[in-house]
């Protein structure tokens, strides 16, 4: 398939009934071949239409994301095709989808309903809809942190339950100095939230004795598990251990100056 579409001879390629599709053999491992189909997919579809190329990839439309998450802007046509199936199919909230809808238009209020969405989102998999949930509230964070009628909306999310993943995820990222978030901060419970969340509460909430001790326990404890959810959590860690170093050096007298340490 590769090469046909290299040498644009697609008018060669077998009919989808004697294709295997790229699934049938784990997808997950054709990286490559990924990433050059969604480079080349306006070619691809000017020789096949777009219904007929999703047919001869085995792909439909409800898992293009999980099959080109990661590949989306490598071509416009790509691109192009990704943004349709956000705006006309409102089921695929999916965190690749959120991801490249901020790119896209970020700051919009496609944006933000698609994120408001994903908050809740029910999708085919537990790790699905934990995984959308989180990116989504991260994103709304980042892109609407001065809504006060979006506070008011995740508060009361956290009102009525202190363990939603996707609130508390935005209200981190977007109203870290909120009062009335940082007066609930005796609510949580570190232990009844998974680990993403509760990392970045402690990014947070946490004296430096305490943020030790929660460092201590990820570096000891952590596997790398799917659902440990690294990436939504590490960043903020390394930004506060950032700025604490940066603290104790304007704090600190320079070396030059401070025989005890010299």
């Amino acid at each position: 398939m590769g090469a046909l579409v290299a040498v644009k001879r697609l008018d060669l390629l077998p009919a989808p009934d004697r294709l295997s599709g790229m699934d049938g053999i784990g997808m997950h491992k054709h990286r490559e071949m990924l990433r050059f189909v969604a480079t080349e997919w306006a070619g691809i579809v000017a020789s096949l239409g777009e219904d007929a190329a999703l047919a001869a990839l085995n792909v439909s439309r409800d898992d293009f994301f999980d099959a080109f998450g990661n590949d989306l802007s490598t071509s416009e046509a790509i691109g192009a095709l990704a943004l349709r199936l956000i705006e006309s199919v409102p089921s695929h909230v999916s965190s690749a989808a959120i991801r490249f809808a901020e790119r896209a238009r970020p700051g919009s209020g496609f944006l933000r309903d698609l994120c408001l969405q994903g908050l809740n989102y029910n999708g085919r998999t537990n790790w699905d809809t934990y995984s959308t949930a989180l990116t989504a509230g991260e994103v709304l964070g980042r892109n609407f942190s001065g809504e006060q009628a979006l506070e008011d909306q995740l508060l009361a999310t956290i009102d009525a339950n202190t363990h939603d993943p996707g609130a508390i995820m935005a209200l981190c990222e977007g109203w870290p100095r909120s009062d009335r978030f940082l007066a609930m901060r005796s609510r949580f419970r570190t232990n009844e939230q998974g680990v993403a969340a509760p990392m970045r509460l402690a990014t947070m909430f946490s004296t430096p004795e305490r943020f030790v001790v929660a460092l201590g326990w990820a570096a000891e404890h952590l596997q790398g598990d799917l659902w440990e959810s690294p990436a939504h959590w590490i960043p903020a860690v390394v930004r506060r251990l950032k700025r604490t170093t940066k603290r104790m050096a304007e704090c600190e007298p320079s070396f030059s100056t401070n025989p005890r340490r010299a």
